[in-house]
């Protein structure tokens, strides 16, 4: 019990931390991610600068440019908001040009680029990550500080457990775990734990792994701002159920990247009010929200176009093979999941109107977003007023 009662507490904090304004000292991209991506924030789109990538992308459109996790990629030109135009100087697209996602690169030799470095990464997201079955004795992380700003953690797994270490910081910028043994950088500190364990509870071995590749701003560099997009670019697959606003199908856009299709039941709503609506919707970022892609709305049905989460509707996952595998401990981490998604909206001075199991998507590993946000204040129909007279 005591156990629960700690990881409720950190649910509880990872909560209320979506009310915290965020600094200027970086620029927080919250996409979905598997985690929000921190990109440091750069002066104005001069080019030249070498980033390392950190996923694998495989292009969307002719304009985009393939690379693998480790390429050298020059950025060439960042006035185009969240897609960058780069050339990339390694790996099998080497010389070649092209539109990458911003958060799927780093800068090189900076802290970012380091496979162990989850810098948005909280306590119990840390501890979920390293105890997947893909971790080994001494897989381990660094993240920033929850309550101390500028300061970091490390999070490393012995023995089936997860260990959290503050990781200091002198006023000359140095780093320690003890005051005897200090460091100019993180990445000296990762060298000399993972040579040996001097006072860890295990010497450092391999990174942890990534649970997820997060999402991309939009579907390509030319949808980001015109995302009425052809409905002909949509190849519906297989339809995944029904819900109040109409059915929900697994498609493909472009022939090359998953969707979520929501097909709006004809004469549901109008068009126009969806439309302003959906504007408001594509601007709200927050790694437990669904992303809206984009939308076709010329004729109907309306298309609503987002990212495919694997498990479908909570309520779905509860009722078939999740439910009777989640512990507490899982349930409670995928409700604060929720409460993160919805603190967000609220901050935002957004009405969700309709939240509800059916409404909450489920991805691998219990990951856990808000959806259909805003769409049950378009719905026309009549409403018929009942009274109680006892």
């Amino acid at each position: 019990m005591t156990v629960i009662q700690e990881r409720l507490s950190l649910c509880w904090q990872r909560f209320l931390s979506c009310f915290k304004k965020p600094t200027q000292a970086n620029s927080e991209l919250t996409v979905n991610p598997a985690e929000t991506v921190t990109v440091p924030e750069n002066d104005a789109a001069t080019g030249g600068e070498l980033y390392i990538a950190l996923y694998d992308y495989s292009p969307r459109t002719n304009g985009d440019l393939c690379f693998y996790a480790g390429d050298l990629l020059e950025v060439l030109d960042r006035s185009a908001g969240e897609w960058w135009f780069a050339k990339a100087h390694s790996g099998l697209s080497a010389s070649k040009q092209g539109y990458i996602p911003c958060n799927y690169v780093a800068p090189v030799e900076s802290v970012y680029a380091e496979q162990w470095y989850f810098p948005d990464a909280k306590r119990p997201d840390a501890e979920k990550m390293l105890l997947t079955g893909e971790n080994q004795n001494g897989a381990f992380l660094i993240r920033k500080s929850e309550t101390q700003k500028g300061e970091h953690s490390l999070s490393v797994l012995d023995s089936g457990k997860v260990k959290h270490y503050k990781l200091r910081k002198l006023d000359t910028g140095q780093y320690y775990v003890s005051r005897t043994r200090c460091f100019e950088t993180l990445q000296d500190l990762v060298a000399h734990y993972s040579r040996q364990s001097d006072g860890l509870c295990v010497q450092l071995r391999e990174p942890c792994k990534k649970i997820e590749v997060p999402q991309t701003f939009g579907l390509s560099y030319n949808t980001v701002d015109h995302w009425e997009i052809d409905r002909n670019s949509i190849k519906l697959l297989k339809k995944l159920g029904m819900g109040q606003f109409g059915e929900v199908w697994e498609g493909v856009w472009n022939n090359t990247t998953p969707v979520a299709v929501k097909k709006l039941k004809p004469g549901m709503m109008a068009p126009a009010d969806f439309l302003r609506e959906a504007q408001i919707m594509k601007t709200l970022r927050h790694p437990k929200l669904i992303q809206l892609y984009a939308v076709c709305t010329m004729e109907e049905p309306i298309y609503i176009i987002t990212e495919l989460m694997k498990n479908g509707s909570l309520q779905e996952y509860l009722i078939k093979d999740g439910g009777s595998t989640l512990s507490l401990l899982d349930l409670t981490e995928m409700a604060a999941q929720v409460a993160s998604g919805m603190a967000y909206l609220e901050l935002q001075n957004y009405i969700h109107r309709d939240l509800a199991a059916r409404n909450v998507l489920v991805g691998e590993n219990n990951i856990c977003k808000v959806a259909d946000f805003g769409l049950a204040r378009l719905i026309l129909y009549d409403f018929t007023l009942f009274e109680c007279n006892e």
